[in-house]
């Protein structure tokens, strides 16, 4: 089972994939459920590309995480 630690000092992609897979999701589910390519799912989990606010938004509310906190995630150096 993964757990996620919202103290941790991971990056948003490696919280998104604790996040994916703590509620059981597949990539391909996550890329259905908001309408993004699975392959821009697994961009984003590889910090290989940064979701814009809306991207975030979408991210959440599919995920049941609050916004503001993908958001400072997304936006930490």
């Amino acid at each position: 089972m993964h757990n996620f630690d919202p103290n941790s000092s991971s990056t948003l992609g490696a919280d998104l994939r604790s996040l994916r897979k703590s509620r059981k999701m597949t990539i391909k589910e996550l890329s259905t459920a908001t309408e993004k390519s699975l392959g821009w799912i697994s961009q984003i989990e590889r910090d290989k590309s940064q979701p814009s606010i809306d991207d975030l938004k979408d991210l959440a509310r599919v995920l049941n995480v609050p916004v503001s906190y993908t958001h400072l995630r997304a936006h930490e150096t």
